[in-house]
């Protein structure tokens, strides 16, 4: 009798550690899903960050582009405008000498 009293809770025993290793195991499954899942999510979001990083870039590059083509443009004028001066003093001067 003590014996098949001992061995039914050896066997509720070993039944109560096998249903706490499934559920161990269960739950590992699971935290394993859910880690795979943020690591997922942050790798779209470094991803997205690296995107935006990259138009920043594009963009202050256009900037500076844009910067030196006004410059240039500026020169340009300068040089132009400074030359129509010099034109319009010497024909001054010539119509002074014509006069």
């Amino acid at each position: 009798e003590e014996e098949r009293a001992r061995s039914a809770r050896l066997q509720r025993d070993e039944r109560r550690r096998q249903q706490e290793l499934e559920e161990a195991v269960a739950n590992l499954d699971s935290a394993e899903r859910e880690l795979s899942a943020q690591r997922d999510a942050l790798a779209r979001k470094d991803l997205a960050l690296k995107k935006k990083e990259q138009q920043l870039l594009d963009a202050k590059k256009q900037q500076r582009e844009a910067e030196e083509a006004a410059r240039q443009a500026d020169g340009v004028r300068r040089a132009t405008e400074k030359r129509l001066q010099e034109r319009e003093r010497r024909l001054r001067e010539k119509e002074q000498r014509l006069r």
